[in-house]
């Protein structure tokens, strides 16, 4: 489920404009109920990377009760008080469709 995190490379460098119209849209056409989002992994965060950005996560990831999880868009903490399907309307890439949240084991923006 995990891959080293040194050669890994972003879901927008994967994957040209029209493959990402074209997923985003078989994604919405399979699950309206669903907002499609790619989880990538900070770089600057120590966590191990997920390599299946598309799909449900099925497994969390194993941090100590110590650590913390922090979650962005851009380089914004993703606000607890507001539904994800606001934040998506609102942050969505416009030209593929997919809200890019990375996740970090520290705050890595300040």
């Amino acid at each position: 489920m995990f891959q080293a995190q040194n050669n890994f490379k972003s879901f927008k460098e994967l994957n040209n404009l029209e493959e990402r119209q074209t997923k985003c849209k078989q994604k919405l056409n399979q699950h309206p109920e669903m907002i499609p989002v790619i989880l990538e992994k900070h770089p600057k965060s120590k966590m191990p990377q997920l390599n299946k950005s598309l799909d449900t996560l099925k497994n969390t990831l194993q941090i100590s009760p110590k650590q913390s999880l922090y979650f962005h868009i851009g380089n914004q903490l993703l606000p607890e008080d507001v539904k994800l399907i606001d934040i998506y309307e609102k942050k969505k890439d416009p030209e593929d469709g997919f809200l890019y949240i990375t996740y970090s084991d520290l705050e890595v923006f300040g």
